[in-house]
C-alpha cells in the first residue's frame, strides 16, 4: 500500500502483511494469468501443469493437463484479469458476450423457460435449445446444445453426445447407433461394424461386445456375462459358488498376474482385503481365494492352509503355527486356538474353553 510502510504478499486466498525477515513471496499469483490458448497445456504431465493458466482433470484413467477456461475462475478479480466476464447474480465467470448456462436455471420449469435460449426437457433438465446448426466442438458451456451435444465438465469442452452419456434405456434406444445393455446397466454403441475392439480409441465409441478397460477398448471379458448360457457360449466357465463367469487358460498362473477383468472366479478373487492375513490391499488385487471364500468342506480342502469347522460350518485359515504366533485378528477360528482374554493375542484352547 502506498500510504503504509509495509509489504504484502498473497497467501492462498487473502492478502497478508509480510513479517520482518520473512521471505515475502506469494504462494499464488495475485491475478490470474491470461489463458494459455491451449498450446502449452494439453498433454503435459501432472508435475508440469502450470496452474492456474492450465488445469488438471481426471479422464477416467489418469490425471491430465488442459487449458484453463473462464469457468475455472471463481472470483471477480481472477475472472476479469483473465479477460472473461463476471456475472454477479450467479457468481460465475463467463466468456465475453456469453449467456449464463441453462443449467443455472434448472431449479424449475418456469425459471428455465423464462430464458429465451433454454428449454426444459423430458429428463427435468434445463438445456440449451438446439438450433441444429451449432457444431458441438465449437460451442462453449453456455451454448452447448443439450440434446445432441454434451458438455464434459472434466475437459471443459462441448462434444458430440456419446452413447455412454445416456443412462435411460428408452432414450438410449432412440439414439440411432446405441443399444442399452441391461446386464451392464450401460448405454453402449451398437456392434456390427466388424471392426476389432482395439480399433476404437475412446470410451465413448467402444461398442457393444467390447469393454473399455485400462485405457483401451478390448474384447468384452467373461466377467460381463451374467447367465450360464451366455457365459459358456463365449467359451468361458461358470462358477456356481460366486455365480460369476470367468476364463482360466492357465490354472498354474498366479492369481496376482490377473486384473479385475480377468481374475478367474473359481480359484481367485479380486478384493481390497485379505481375510487370511487381515491386511488391506491398496490398490485392490486379484489374489488366491482366502479360506473364508470357500463355503463347503470339499472346496475348503483344496487349499492346504484352510481348515473346515464342521460345528460353525466355516472355512478358516490355519497354517499350523503355534497359537502365540498369531494376533487376535489372525487367530485361527477352529478348535486349537482362541483369542486371549485380553484381546491382544492368541492362545491355545484350554479345558476352560470347552
Amino acid at each position: 500500500p502506498p500510504d503504509r510502510d509495509i509489504t504484502c504478499r498473497w497467501a492462498l486466498t487473502e492478502c497478508v502483511a509480510c513479517a520482518p525477515g520473512e521471505s515475502c513471496v506469494s504462494e499464488y499469483p495475485t491475478t490470474a494469468p491470461p489463458r494459455s490458448g491451449g498450446k502449452d497445456c494439453w498433454g503435459k504431465p501432472e508435475s508440469e501443469c502450470e496452474v492456474p493458466a492450465c488445469q488438471l482433470y481426471w479422464n477416467g484413467e489418469s490425471i491430465l493437463c488442459r487449458e484453463a477456461t473462464c469457468y475455472d475462475f471463481y472470483t471477480s478479480n481472477e475472472c476479469v484479469s483473465a479477460k472473461c466476464a463476471w456475472n454477479k447474480q450467479h457468481s460465475v465467470c463467463l466468456n465475453q458476450g456469453e449467456d449464463v448456462p441453462c443449467t443455472y436455471f434448472g431449479e424449475s420449469e418456469d425459471s428455465c423457460e423464462q430464458q429465451s435460449y433454454c428449454t426444459f426437457n423430458e429428463r427435468a433438465e434445463c438445456a440449451t435449445k438446439d438450433d441444429g446448426k451449432t457444431d458441438c466442438s465449437s460451442a462453449t458451456q453456455g451454448n452447448c446444445p443439450g440434446e445432441r451435444c454434451m458438455f464434459d465438465s472434466s475437459t471443459m469442452q462441448c462434444r458430440d453426445k456419446a452413447c455412454g452419456d445416456e443412462n435411460q434405456p428408452d432414450v438410449c434406444e432412440t439414439m440411432g447407433s446405441c443399444k442399452f445393455d441391461y446386464d451392464r446397466d450401460e448405454c453402449l454403441p451398437s456392434g456390427g461394424s466388424g471392426a476389432a475392439c482395439s480399433s476404437f480409441t475412446s470410451r465413448y465409441t467402444c461398442p457393444e461386445g467390447c469393454a473399455w478397460l485400462g485405457a483401451e477398448c478390448v474384447k468384452e471379458p467373461c466377467k460381463y456375462h451374467k447367465d450360464v448360457a451366455a457365459c459358456k457360449a463365449d467359451g468361458c466357465k461358470w462358477d456356481e459358488t460366486s455365480l460369476l463367469c470367468f476364463k482360466d487358460d492357465d490354472p498354474t498362473k498366479p492369481c496376482t498376474d490377473y486384473n479385475a477383468a480377468t481374475c478367474p472366479a473359481e480359484r481367485c478373487v479380486f478384493t481390497s482385503y485379505n481375510t487370511d492375513t487381515n491386511t488391506e490391499l491398496n490398490p485392490a488385487q486379484c489374489i488366491a481365494k482366502p479360506c473364508a471364500y470357500h463355503f463347503d468342506p470339499a472346496s475348503c480342502a483344496t487349499q492346504p492352509q484352510c481348515k473346515f469347522d464342521s460345528i460353525m460350518y466355516t472355512c478358516y485359515f490355519d497354517d499350523g503355527k503355534p497359537c502365540d504366533k498369531y494376533t487376535a485378528d489372525t487367530c485361527p477360528s477352529g478348535n486349537r486356538c482362541t483369542p486371549s482374554p485380553s484381546g491382544k493375542g492368541c492362545v491355545d484352547v484350554g479345558c476352560t474353553q470347552w
